[in-house]
């Protein structure tokens, strides 16, 4: 219900309200309804706090596992002695998120050109992190010899659709601090397959 109005209300909208530091609470304003956006408002950020929450979760078990490869510093993979969760990539990973608040804000970001540049950045990550997963299902089939035609659909069926997903999304962007957060992803990305190739290279034999 509250998506609808929500909609409704951006639509009849002047542009100053889509632009303002808190389109809610200014769209609330504008409807003779201030209470509302503030619900909306609350609503949204039980929402942000949940799914920071998941990213962090994600954020833990990929660098404990990167950690264990040696990928990263051996503190990613420190255990809470009694809770058992990845209190070092946890702590590393909140320290990152952190850091790179800090210079958005100080760079004169504002907070929702901020989410929609660390939005981005996710968004393209969680992409790439489908579209390996769908792709390593079809030669670990290969090796268990379980490989068939459904599964082999069902692998290169979902990585072809999440490349034209990540085509659509990239297209879609418009210039400035978004697309320089995509070619930051990007550059990373290479730096981690440089990491990896580094790693996996043959160890010559000591003497």
């Amino acid at each position: 219900m509250w998506a609808y109005i929500l909609g409704l209300g951006f639509q009849t909208a002047p542009s100053s309200v889509l632009h303002a530091d808190s389109p809610l609470i200014s769209l609330g304003d504008f409807l003779g309804a201030p209470a509302a956006a503030i619900i909306i408002g609350f609503s949204a950020c039980l929402c942000f706090f949940s799914a920071g929450l998941g990213s962090l979760n994600a954020l833990a078990r990929v660098g404990l596992t990167l950690g264990k490869e040696g990928l990263m510093p051996p503190i990613m993979t420190v255990i809470h002695p009694r809770y058992r969760t990845p209190v070092g990539a946890l702590t590393v990973g909140m320290g990152g998120v952190m850091l790179i608040t800090i210079i958005l804000i100080t760079l004169g970001l504002p907070p929702l050109q901020i989410n929609d540049v660390c939005g981005t950045f996710g968004t393209l990550a969680l992409l790439l992190v489908y579209g390996l997963v769908a792709l390593s299902l079809l030669p670990y089939l290969y090796r268990l010899g379980e490989l068939n035609r459904k599964y082999l659909l069902l692998g290169g069926g979902t990585a072809l659709l999440l490349l034209m997903v990540t085509t659509i999304f990239l297209s879609s962007l418009g210039k400035g601090a978004v697309l320089d957060a995509v070619r930051l992803f990007f550059g990373l990305l290479m730096v981690g397959i440089g990491l990896i190739a580094w790693q996996q290279r043959p160890q010559r034999p000591q003497a």
